[in-house]
């Protein structure tokens, strides 16, 4: 099975060259916390990382391009926009670059960012609570 297929099975959807998913681990049905692409190595008997600066990190709400993510931070208490920065064991690295409480800050940060946002990016972000502290768990 490739990314695609397991993205499409788990009722996901396809972004181009990743896929966002509801994770069967997870009770979350509000965002996506399951990024899926091609090349992918996850360990099955460890599955996705809780080092938010892992390229499989568990908790990402979004892709908005390449280089950009918004990730869940591993205690609940902010989303945190990162910045793809560089390599470490083969595999993409990334940095915080912005902490938001509120949707409206992470908003506002992303447009910010310079970086082109996929559109579907934008939906799941629009689709957040208000603020963080309203996430289901």
């Amino acid at each position: 099975m490739n990314a695609y297929s397991i993205t499409t099975a788990l009722g996901g959807c396809w972004h181009g060259h990743y896929g966002l998913a509801f994770c069967p681990g997870h009770q979350n049905t509000r965002t996506p916390a399951l990024s899926l692409s091609d090349g992918d190595k996850l360990n099955p008997l460890t599955g996705p990382s809780h080092r938010e600066s892992d390229d499989n990190y568990a908790r990402v709400v979004a892709h908005l391009g390449d280089s950009w993510r918004v990730i869940v931070c591993r205690d609940d208490l902010q989303w945190i926009l990162q910045r793809r920065d560089g390599e470490r064991a083969g595999r993409a690295r990334w940095t915080g670059v912005g902490y938001c409480l509120t949707r409206e800050a992470l908003l506002r940060l992303c447009r910010a960012s310079g970086g082109l946002v996929d559109p579907s990016a934008w939906s799941v972000l629009d689709e957040l609570p208000a603020h963080i502290g309203e996430m289901p768990q």
